[in-house]
């Protein structure tokens, strides 16, 4: 597996200026292009460590909610991370609590206005699907593995044609702009700490 040193070297510094609660053992794995950072997690890395995460540049099959496909061009985040929180009976929050915290991530740190949640897994912006999220998860007993990917659509969408533009949009589609990946991945991972934190210690 051909990983970009550089880059996980690169996101490392950008998440040490962040005073992170509960994902204290961020470990980035960043790869120019696969088939599903999911199914890289949870099966090429065997990941059982809170904090670890997968980022590609492009996903060749990624995948959304019951198998469907997810388009997964360059400009895009794709981003898996490792979530423990040895707790089966809150599992079924996690899902809402990514999807805040994307939606929270867009407004708040990139000023796209317009976002809203659009239940169980799915962010929208002015009516149009800007990000998805999926959750594979791990039972035990009342131990409790979550594997959550997060697709978010950022500097892509210049080239989608069809029913792409129809039912897609990007935050360089409303804007005109383009964002830093990393600084949008190290802000997303800091204010998902701060919400998982919360909900494990209120739930």
């Amino acid at each position: 597996m051909l990983t970009d040193r550089e880059r996980e070297k690169r996101l490392r510094e950008k998440l040490s200026k962040f005073p992170f609660i509960r994902l204290k053992a961020l470990n980035p794995v960043c790869i120019p292009s696969i088939d599903s950072t999911q199914d890289c997690l949870v099966k090429e890395l065997g990941s059982k460590n809170e904090g670890d995460f997968v980022v590609a540049n492009v996903q060749t099959k990624g995948r959304g909610r019951e198998g469907r496909n997810w388009y997964s061009d360059e400009g895009g985040l794709y981003l898996s991370i490792t979530l423990v929180p040895n707790r089966a009976e809150i599992m079924d929050k996690i899902a809402p609590l990514i999807t805040q915290v994307i939606r929270d991530s867009l407004e708040m740190d990139c000023h796209l206005k317009g976002c809203a949640i659009k239940a169980p897994n799915d962010v929208i912006c002015r009516g149009k699907k800007i990000a998805g999220v999926l959750i594979d998860s791990e039972l035990k007993g009342d131990s409790a593995i979550a594997y959550v990917g997060i697709g978010v659509d950022l500097n892509n969408g210049e080239n989608w044609t069809g029913e792409m533009r129809e039912i897609a949009t990007s935050y360089s589609l409303e804007t005109l702009k383009k964002v830093d990946l990393d600084n949008f991945i190290a802000g997303l991972l800091s204010r998902l700490d701060q919400l998982y934190d919360n909900l494990l210690r209120t739930s």
